[in-house]
């Protein structure tokens, strides 16, 4: 494995963690909004806010890492019925389908984020967190999850690749017993 793969699944890794640690802030401060609220009457503010952030942190922390131990969910009824030479085909183009929208995203979310970094928005909300420290996980997320679906194409067309091969063979051993 090429240095690049081992530094690149490493931030993988770490940005899954990250996106476990989340869950569990959430829960922890749900849960405490839920005592201080009802039993104590002393509600806080920032609980739904900080939720919300987190849950957009944890998709885009941890699209990458799913799509690459392959946990995605797969809408499969149709491409299960197909030969295994059609099934590379088929992911192979959804997979680059989804590099190129991967890097679409990326590209754009980069721009907005540029821009609230100029502008210095702050959101109106209680705690007025900047703008550009909640949007810049999505051209991150979306950088890595486009080098993760470029990765999986690779995979898919070196399958391609091999199946070819094997094809080949096997005609070639055909034709030498006829």
């Amino acid at each position: 494995m090429s240095i690049f793969s081992r530094i690149f699944d490493t931030i993988v890794s770490i940005f899954f963690s990250a996106a476990g640690f989340l869950i569990i802030v959430i829960m922890c401060s749900v849960a405490s909004e839920i005592i201080l609220r009802y039993f104590l009457n002393r509600p806080q503010m920032w609980v739904i806010e900080i939720a919300s952030y987190a849950m957009l942190y944890i998709t885009f922390l941890g699209a990458a890492a799913v799509l690459r131990k392959e946990k995605q969910v797969i809408l499969d009824f149709i491409v299960i019925r197909l030969k295994p030479r059609a099934q590379l085909i088929l992911n192979c183009i959804t997979s680059s389908i989804s590099t190129i929208v991967c890097f679409v995203l990326f590209w754009f979310g980069l721009r907005i984020f540029m821009q609230l970094v100029i502008s210095g928005q702050v959101a109106d909300s209680a705690i007025g967190i900047p703008r550009a420290a909640v949007i810049v996980i999505i051209p991150l997320g979306s950088l890595l999850l486009g080098i993760q679906s470029l990765r999986r194409t690779y995979n898919f067309l070196a399958k391609m690749k091999q199946h070819l091969l094997t094809e080949k063979e096997y005609q070639v051993n055909l034709t030498d017993e006829i």
